[in-house]
């Protein structure tokens, strides 16, 4: 009986670390690797056929993805399967999916593998045609814009002008309407580029004279408002003198949904005043700050005293003043960009990716969020790509009465599998029908009621699925943990509400083996942000 691969790995790397230091750790890593594929690597690379350099490339990958315990095998298993793929046009999305693995497994060398993958897909894209070389083209232009970023947040600021300028070109050809956010993406750099150097001269200049105030406001500014930076600013703010300045800084590096009331409304009264001070490039940050913490004020501080009523005030003339600069397309595209993870599936920015059935109307793009408005039955908005096993994350604000779903594994015909996304507490809502269209529930089954923050607030979902078994988690507790292939019990349940499953659901459940991820427009507003799914 011949072992496994996957198997073989972690029986022969345990054999290894069980046994007495004779190597570092790189090479026991690598004589871990040697056993296992060694002979194999020696062979393909004593033939002229790329062929067989393909399947071994693809065997290395498919055991780096079962090595999890392992990462530094993992990561070199990755290193194997790029060098092996990239060898022939074949091998080229196996090589791809390495880089990919390897930005995962060791994060410190992301930037490494992200320029390896803009090279595969590069040569991808330069023999693609049509549609593929369209699908392809963008793939290298959303890898290409997060080197970029990467280079600017790690300060590599010339490098990552470079690939913003590189992008631009490739812009023109697949994305035109990228251009411009693209523009100001590298303009945005370029003038951190100034600020950081501007910056280190003040810096110097202070360490001369640690009592010079006026430079240490300076650098409090530069960081607070020219780069919305205010963790930056903590350590020359304790040297200003400013007691307020001492005091709001560090505050404004807590996230704004942990902050207190009180403090909250002396934040949004200081970026206010930030605002005023600041260059048409900055105010629209200021402002932005300044209205989500009087918003954040108003939320907490229910009371309808003076206080309130300042705030209520307050907030609509920041609102009003945001609204003036110039429009609010350039107060987004001016503003801080959103930082989005690899796995995103929603970019913050439009619909790109996903498609509507149904009503265009009842889906928007708002301030960085998804927003499902009231709709008709039968409103979905669906990914283009689809999915079997996955981990999916995503974060929901209810509107009172609002209800929807979220759909799994879904088809333009068909949401068999859909998880309610409801407010639980309205009795004339969809809660009215009990566990079945409770947040959380699939197919009726759910394990624990979910623990909802109040209206207005946002909550978090995870959502695991594999194979028919799904996991779901609301606000970090368990929900739900059901085992679909039992969907036969669950379908005579459901019959009685005309879902179209009849008495058997089993087939149905089957059947979306693979499928999009699914947003319902139905009653009320519920707003999406954060949407993130991660392959399994």
């Amino acid at each position: 009986m011949t072992l496994r691969p996957t198997l073989c790995a972690l029986m022969i790397l345990a054999v290894l670390v069980g046994t007495p230091a004779l190597y570092g750790a790189d090479a026991q890593t690598q004589k871990a690797f040697d056993a296992l594929y060694g002979d194999a690597l020696r062979e393909v690379n004593g033939t002229i056929s790329k062929t067989d350099d393909v399947a071994l490339a693809d065997r290395i990958l498919e055991g780096a993805a079962a090595a999890q315990a392992t990462p530094k095998l993992q990561e070199l298993m990755c290193d194997e399967a790029y060098k092996l793929g990239i060898r022939s046009m074949d091998g080229y999305e196996t090589a791809a999916k390495a880089m990919l693995m390897l930005a995962e497994v060791a994060p410190k060398r992301a930037a490494e593998a992200n320029q390896n993958l803009i090279l595969v897909r590069q040569r991808q894209y330069s023999r693609a045609r049509g549609e593929e070389r369209d699908r392809l083209g963008g793939e290298l232009l959303d890898t290409m814009l997060s080197v970029a970023r990467s280079h600017v947040e790690a300060g590599e600021f010339d490098e990552g002008i470079s690939y913003y300028r590189r992008a631009i070109a490739l812009a023109s050809m697949v994305r035109p309407d990228d251009r411009t956010s693209i523009a100001i993406e590298l303009d945005r750099a370029m003038q951190r580029q100034r600020l950081t150097k501007q910056i280190a001269l003040l810096r110097n200049k202070l360490e001369a004279n640690p009592k010079d105030t006026t430079t240490a406001k300076l650098l409090v500014k530069l960081h607070v408002v020219d780069m919305d930076d205010p963790s930056g600013a903590r350590f020359y703010a304790a040297l200003t003198g400013d007691e307020k300045t001492k005091k709001l800084t560090p505050l404004a590096t807590t996230p704004v949904d942990q902050v207190p009331a009180d403090t909250a409304l002396e934040l949004g009264d200081w970026y206010r005043a930030w605002a005023a001070q600041a260059t048409s490039a900055s105010r629209p940050a200021m402002l932005t700050r300044a209205q989500g913490y009087y918003q954040r004020f108003l939320d907490q501080h229910t009371t309808e005293d003076l206080s309130r009523t300042r705030a209520t005030l307050t907030l609509r003339e920041v609102e009003t003043a945001l609204s003036k600069l110039s429009g609010t397309a350039a107060v987004k595209t001016t503003a801080a960009p959103i930082r989005a993870s690899r796995y995103a599936i929603f970019n913050g920015r439009d619909l790109r990716g996903w498609h509507v059935k149904g009503d265009n109307d009842a889906f928007k793009v708002e301030d960085g969020e998804l927003v499902a408005q009231s709709g008709q039955r039968g409103q979905w908005l669906l990914t283009d790509k689809t999915y079997r096993d996955f981990q999916l994350k995503f974060e929901f604000k209810l509107s009172k009465g609002a209800a929807g779903a979220v759909a799994m594994r879904a088809h333009d015909d068909s949401q068999v599998i859909s998880m309610p996304v409801a407010d639980d507490s309205n009795p004339g809502g969809r809660g009215f029908f009990g566990n079945f269209a409770k947040t959380g529930a699939i197919l009726g089954r759910i394990d624990k009621n979910a623990s909802l923050k109040p209206i207005g607030e946002w909550n978090t979902a995870e959502v695991q699925m594999k194979d028919l078994n799904i996991v779901i988690k609301i606000n970090g507790q368990l929900v739900n943990e059901t085992d679909l292939s039992d969907a036969r019990r669950f379908g005579r349940q459901l019959g009685r509400f005309r879902n179209g499953f009849g008495r058997d659901a089993t087939d149905a459940v089957r059947k979306s083996a693979q499928g999009s991820i699914g947003i319902e427009a139905g009653t009320g507003e519920i707003r999406y942000r954060k949407i993130e799914l991660k392959p399994m």
